[in-house]
């Protein structure tokens, strides 16, 4: 459900009708996946995820631009 929604961006209703079963359970079935990735990043919220990635990408970009001066 992930793969297909977050990654693929089937909709909600394709992906029902993929996996044989209500929509209700794929919002579900998302939400419940969506948990576990962030608790395996051991992440508190998506934001915070998010945060850290602008962070990291800002620092990355900052990086590049000592290196060409």
């Amino acid at each position: 459900v992930l793969t297909l929604i977050g990654v693929l961006g089937v909709s909600y209703e394709e992906t029902a009708e993929i996996c044989d079963c209500a929509v209700g359970t794929v919002k579900s079935r998302l939400n419940r996946a969506r948990a576990s990735v962030l608790e395996f990043l051991d992440e508190s919220s998506s934001q915070t995820l998010v945060e850290r990635h602008d962070h990291l990408a800002e620092d990355h970009w900052d990086r590049g631009a000592d290196r060409h001066r």
